[in-house]
């Protein structure tokens, strides 16, 4: 199986991919992409050979786990909002942490 994910397949080929994956037929596919029934039977062709599948079947469920995986991978608001605007960044002149913004906290009565 490819470790690269979708980027080996061309844009043609991941539509066709993400169709099959939600379990259209050759014939659903071409339909919906108006293009001939051979055309699709090609590019599925040209997706196992890419990644290394034996069947369409194993090809979808492959499809399912790159999208989870890239979602896994992605981060999430909450993660962005944890790290938000105090986190330490490195500086382009010294290559030091520097907090981006610091805050003076007061404690009151």
């Amino acid at each position: 199986m490819s470790a690269h994910g979708l980027e080996p397949l061309t844009p043609a080929e991941r539509r066709v991919l993400a169709l099959l994956a939600h379990g259209c037929t050759n014939a659903e596919i071409a339909d919906s992409l108006v293009v001939s029934p051979n055309t699709v039977k090609t590019h599925v062709s040209n997706i196992l050979a890419k990644v290394g599948l034996p069947s369409r079947h194993e090809a979808g469920r492959w499809y399912w786990e790159q999208l989870e995986q890239k979602r896994r991978n992605r981060p999430t608001r909450r993660r962005e909002r944890q790290l938000g605007p105090n986190q330490p960044r490195k500086s382009p002149e010294t290559g030091d942490a520097t907090p981006k913004r610091q805050r003076k906290f007061t404690r009151f009565g």
